[in-house]
């Protein structure tokens, strides 16, 4: 084997390499641009999870003064009842009182 024949052969195997290299930097490339669109992606999904997390927040403490205002009108609404029930008690004393003050004076009449 000449030297210009092993010239010609280290030159054959260096071009295959930098056709190799230019492979694998385009590979490499777009592996970067892969990365950079992920890392976008994955910023826009940290924000919108921090959004919705807020918004979770905001329901559930909503759904806390809800409740505490459900509970007092629960309160407010037996109290109510109890006194719409007083008030039917008292109306039956009055009839009975004044039943008795009637039977009452019948009898001193008598007298």
């Amino acid at each position: 084997m000449t030297n210009e024949e092993f010239q010609g052969l280290v030159l054959s195997e260096l071009k295959g390499i930098k056709s190799e290299m230019s492979d694998i930097r385009s590979d490499i490339s777009g592996m970067k641009s892969e990365m950079t669109d992920i890392k976008t992606e994955m910023s826009t999904m940290k924000v919108q999870q921090q959004e919705n997390t807020e918004i979770i927040k905001a329901l559930l403490h909503n759904q806390e003064v809800t409740n505490a205002k459900l509970e007092n009108l629960e309160v407010n609404t037996a109290s109510k009842e109890g006194l719409f029930d007083l008030s039917i008690k008292i109306d039956t004393l009055n009839t009975r009182l004044f039943y008795q003050e009637s039977e009452l004076n019948k009898l001193r009449a008598i007298k």
